[in-house]
């Protein structure tokens, strides 16, 4: 492995293991057990792609130089995951009026308290024109990013530590137009969305596994193709209940339904289209 890659992923993890050529563990589960709560900041702030003013920092990361990445996810009674806040998911992650929906939407009111759901280093905190609006960015050791998104509060500030389940925000509906109060929330990669569902039980907060193995292809495509990673969506005895479907040119609602074992009514059903709904190339339907 070049100097190069393992620079590339050095900023995910703060103890890391090469396993033989082509694969990098991020043991960050042993990581969350051996360091203080005082040394995180230290840690995580001088990794590689720290950035207070980008949104996206890791745009010459190129996740395909890696066959693959394991994330751990086992929870410590001091430094586990919390759901950010209990409330209806409005919209999951997934296709959405054509275009993959990234995160999950979870119902709240104006001021309701939004907690961080592990524990890490604030690295982005500000109004973002993008579409967030006040927004909340926290990278964790184990790897991953945090999105907090429309808030009403920002209550933490930039490469400020935070603990599992601290108060972070306060919920709202900013460069929200058409939407009630809600909070967007992301888990992401390297700047790649990973589907919330597929790590955690959300009712529980459990993790499904211990650990999580990404690979460049399910980081690329989260919902397109055999194998994406946001592909799978877990039900409550933590089997796979969704996949989603890339449209390619020639291809009909019939077709669809026949090659995956449904009904084009239930395709309609399940994605709010009619039959004679014109099928956009790259578009993402959802299967049963």
């Amino acid at each position: 492995m070049s100097i190069k890659t393992l620079l590339t992923v050095i900023f995910c993890s703060i103890i890391f293991d090469v396993v033989g050529q082509d694969t990098i563990t991020i043991d960050s589960n042993r990581n969350l057990r051996e360091i203080s709560q005082d040394s995180i900041i230290e840690d995580v702030k001088e990794l590689e792609y720290w950035d207070n003013d980008n949104l996206f920092p890791y745009y010459d990361v190129k996740v395909e130089d890696v066959d693959s990445f394991e994330v751990c996810l086992k929870r410590d009674t001091s430094l586990r995951f919390v759901i950010p806040h209990h409330g209806r998911i409005s919209s999951r992650f997934g296709p959405r009026r054509g275009r993959l929906h990234k995160g999950f939407d979870i119902r709240l009111t104006i001021g309701d308290s939004v907690l961080a759901v592990y524990p890490g280093v604030v690295r982005y905190a500000k109004y973002n024109k993008g579409g967030y609006g006040k927004l909340i960015v926290i990278r964790h050791p184990n790897g991953l990013e945090s999105y907090y998104a429309h808030l009403n509060n920002i209550l933490v500030s930039p490469n400020e530590e935070v603990k599992s389940g601290q108060l972070i925000g306060k919920g709202g509906r900013t460069a929200v137009r058409r939407s009630s109060p809600h909070l967007h929330f992301e888990l992401r990669f390297m700047d790649h969305p990973i589907n919330p569902d597929s790590l955690f039980n959300w009712e529980t907060g459990e993790p499904w596994s211990d650990t999580i193995c990404l690979t460049a292809y399910k980081l690329r495509f989260p919902a397109y193709g055999s194998g994406g990673y946001g592909r799978n969506i877990h039900n409550k005895n933590g089997t796979s209940s969704s996949r989603f479907y890339k449209i390619r040119k020639g291809d009909t609602l019939y077709g669809i339904a026949l090659k995956h074992h449904t009904t084009v009514n239930r395709l309609c059903q399940l994605n709010g289209i009619r039959r004679n709904t014109i099928l956009r190339i790259g578009r993402v339907l959802q299967l049963p």
